[in-house]
């Protein structure tokens, strides 16, 4: 129970009021009788300033000073957490995503688990060691003859003597140039207005029992030389089949490489995540304008092009929080659906620690009548009610136990 005594703040006069713990109490009446008195500048205010009374000296020099209230005691008084209705939104990017703080979970799902595609062709890059690129090799059939291919050029003009001498100085005999395999001790004429694909052959082999340790040092080198990019080539009917792999995240078709996904890279807030054009605001604004044209470049979507590029369940980061929550909901039970079989058991513990905080909170968006509202929806344009649900939700989701919530006027809007 909390037991307020002789609370005198503003025209409250010695009033006694005993709430109770872990229910809902209603304080109401007339305009002027006291209720913002009570419930915001005694209430709150004392339970505020107890709560950060326990903190350090240096935590506390953080925060404004709160003074002691007129009243004479107050007994059971848990820290408060308050929902202001005069508590606007004053940021244009502010969006219900990260009002509840459903986005930083989002990219944090994104980086850990999403897989990135080439920004130019749209090939799904994955990155992989280099006892999985062995893997590979020796998952193929009995007798299977096999080229270890290290690629130093791609599609580039020049006729590119000073590589291949120098290559050939490093004890490597062969390449293959434009797809036909020559000896580089050789002196060679390449055209130098053509673009010309070079891979140094590492080494030839045939799949077979005890070829593991050459092959570890084989494909090694030739991710070395490479750059962290090799090619496994193996004899099919027709000629040969050609498979690129990489340790990075890179396109063998593009020649692009693409740093690791973080979750900055999906955030609007920051240069990092943030499309170049719009700087994280979904539209280009006219000056002295609140209005604007959609970006031209990210179409709304706010993040840059890399950041679009990364797809979870054949959506992305911008398209998932285009959805309601119950959508979500049903987007994440598809793509768990999907992935039950092939996500490796380091991916699974991954998804295991963050599915299920973003399943709660938006089971509260729910819960609390806002599941028909888009998560990218901007906070600018919630009701007075609605902030305050969504600011509820945030709370709820953070697992915080015991606080005394204060909704001002909860009803409204």
């Amino acid at each position: 129970m909390i037991r307020i005594r002789g609370a005198r703040c503003h025209n409250l006069k010695n009033i006694d009021v005993d709430l109770p713990h872990n229910q809902i109490s209603i304080v109401t009446g007339v305009s002027g009788s006291g209720k913002s008195s009570l419930v915001f500048d005694t209430l709150h205010q004392e339970g505020q300033r107890r709560f950060l009374e326990n903190l350090s000296s240096g935590t506390r020099q953080l925060f404004s000073q709160a003074q002691p209230v007129a009243v004479d005691q107050i007994l059971g008084l848990p820290p408060t957490i308050c929902f202001d209705q005069t508590q606007r939104v004053q940021s244009k990017r502010s969006t219900l995503a990260t009002l509840t703080e459903l986005y930083d979970l989002f990219r944090l799902l994104y980086a850990k688990l999403g897989i990135v595609h080439c920004v130019n062709c749209g090939r799904a890059l994955h990155q992989q060691t280099p006892e999985q690129i062995v893997d590979l090799v020796l998952a193929l059939e009995d007798r299977k003859k096999v080229m270890i291919l290290a690629p130093v050029v791609s599609a580039r003009k020049g006729n590119h003597s000073a590589l291949l001498n120098q290559v050939a100085r490093e004890g490597f005999v062969r390449a293959r140039i434009d797809g036909a395999v020559i000896d580089i001790t050789q002196p060679h004429e390449l055209p130098e207005d053509v673009p010309h694909d070079i891979e140094i052959v590492i080494d030839r082999i045939i799949v077979k029992e005890g070829i593991q340790s050459r092959l570890k040092e084989s494909v090694d080198l030739a991710l070395k030389q490479g750059g962290g990019s090799c090619l496994i080539s193996h004899q099919i009917e027709s000629g040969w089949s050609d498979r690129y792999v990489s340790t990075r995240l890179a396109c063998g078709e593009c020649n692009l490489s693409f740093p690791d996904p973080e979750p900055v890279t999906f955030s609007f807030n920051s240069p990092h995540g943030a499309c170049p054009t719009c700087e994280g605001l979904g539209i280009i604004e006219p000056s002295e304008s609140e209005s604007g044209q959609i970006c031209p470049d990210c179409q709304g979507a706010r993040i840059s092009q890399y950041g679009r590029s990364i797809l979870l369940n054949q959506q992305s980061i911008d398209q998932v929080v285009q959805f309601t929550s119950p959508e979500i909901i049903d987007w994440l039970d598809q793509w768990k659906a999907r992935e039950a079989q092939g996500m490796s058991h380091q991916y699974q513990v991954i998804a295991d620690q963050i599915e299920p905080s973003i399943r709660k909170r938006l089971g509260y968006l729910t819960e609390i009548g806002l599941g028909y509202i888009q998560l990218s929806r901007p906070s600018k344009t919630l009701s007075g009610g609605e902030l305050q649900r969504a600011r509820l939700t945030a709370c709820l989701g953070a697992g915080t136990t015991g606080a005394c919530y204060i909704l001002d006027e909860p009803t409204a809007g």
